[in-house]
Parts: C-alpha cells; sequence; structure tokens
C-alpha cells in the first residue's frame, strides 16, 4: 500500500511504522503514519505558498454561514516551524478550503487523527490490523497519493 512513495522524510516515518507493525505494536504504526502523513500537508503549504494558506484561514474564519462558519483559527504563519504549532485539524480545515481536499475527503483524515490521539494517548481503545488497514488506506489515498498534494 505504501510502496512508491518518493519523499525522503515521509519514507523515515513509513519504514518505522512498518517496523512498529510488524512486531504488531499498531500504536506506534499509525502515530508514526499521522506524523509522515501531516509532514507531507505542512511541506505542501510550504509550497504552495504560507500567504495562500494564511489568506484562506482569514477568509474562512470570517464566515457566518455555510460549510467554514465555525472555524474561527485565522492564521499568520510565516514559516514551517511556526506551521507545525498550528493544531492539525484547523489545518485540515483550510487546506480543504484550499481546494487539496474535499469536504468528504476532510472527514476522513479527521477520523485518522482520532485514531492518532487514540493511539498516543492512554485509554482501552483497541488497535487492530482492520485499524491500521483503515488508516493507512486513507493517508494513502487521500494525502499522500493524492494529486493536489504533490511535492
Amino acid at each position: 500500500m505504501l510502496s512508491g512513495l518518493s519523499d525522503g522524510n515521509e519514507n523515515e516515518y513509513l519504514r518505522e511504522a512498518v517496523a512498529c507493525a510488524k512486531h504488531r505494536l499498531y500504536r506506534g504504526c499509525i502515530v508514526l503514519g499521522w506524523c509522515a502523513a501531516i509532514n507531507r500537508v505542512h511541506r505542501v503549504v510550504e509550497k504552495i505558498g504560507f500567504s495562500i494558506f494564511n489568506t484562506t484561514s482569514k477568509r474562512i474564519a470570517a464566515e457566518t454561514s455555510g460549510r467554514f462558519k465555525r472555524f474561527n483559527s485565522p492564521q499568520s504563519i510565516n514559516s514551517l516551524n511556526e506551521l507545525r504549532q498550528v493544531f492539525e485539524t484547523n489545518v485540515l480545515w483550510i487546506i480543504e478550503a484550499m481546494g487539496l481536499i474535499d469536504n468528504n475527503q476532510h472527514t476522513r483524515p479527521g477520523s485518522c487523527f482520532d485514531m492518532r490521539n487514540q493511539s498516543a494517548h492512554p485509554g482501552d481503545a483497541p488497535m487492530t490490523e482492520y485499524n491500521l488497514l483503515s488508516f493507512y488506506s486513507d493517508i494513502n489515498e487521500i494525502l499522500l497519493r493524492n494529486p493536489k498534494c504533490s511535492l
């Protein structure tokens, strides 16, 4: 499922994730997969330009009706380091508004982020091979192999 991804940074995260999966360390595998996915998103935003990201975030934060009416996190970032401080669910809203993903595509990485949180924090929710397959199918198809998110 993950073969053919060419980015070196993501491949390092994914190599470690595969190693976790081989040892049935599914929580670690999911956390590392999320790192690869959000790294791709951050680098795509950097490529497109922080000014477009900022302008889009301010536009949707000003909306009072429609899909983005509850978004209230305008951004003013100027570097990859600053972007890495923006809460990931806010980033998903903004990249949807930028047209990189649609509303259905936004929902599924949001679920992946939830699975990442369930994996990274104490709790009794099990992580199974089926969860892993769903998680990687979504980040692979919606973010990593999405032509709009290519580097």
